[in-house]
């Protein structure tokens, strides 16, 4: 599981997830996955990843660094998304 991942390498100097859907997309054609981020997000939060990797929405786009749902000031309190 992802959770027991990230907690067997806690002391990693980066984290981070690749998968496919995005968990956050402004595209038009499939946009974000909310099941995705009640899922994963909290443990992407509670682990401090760094960078989340997605595709499926055939685009490039780059977050803000998000936490809990929401836009933070720095990537010191939350991850950045990526879909390429």
């Amino acid at each position: 599981a992802i959770d027991a991942d990230f907690t067997d390498h806690a002391d990693a100097r980066w984290k981070l997830l690749l998968h496919h859907r995005p968990m956050w997309s402004s595209g038009s054609r499939h946009g974000s996955n909310l099941a995705l981020q009640d899922a994963w997000g909290p443990v992407v939060d509670e682990h401090g990843v760094d960078l989340v990797l997605n595709g499926h929405e055939h685009q490039y786009e780059i977050s803000k660094p998000i936490a809990n749902k929401q836009v933070q000031a720095t990537n010191a309190t939350g991850a950045v998304y990526v879909v390429a």
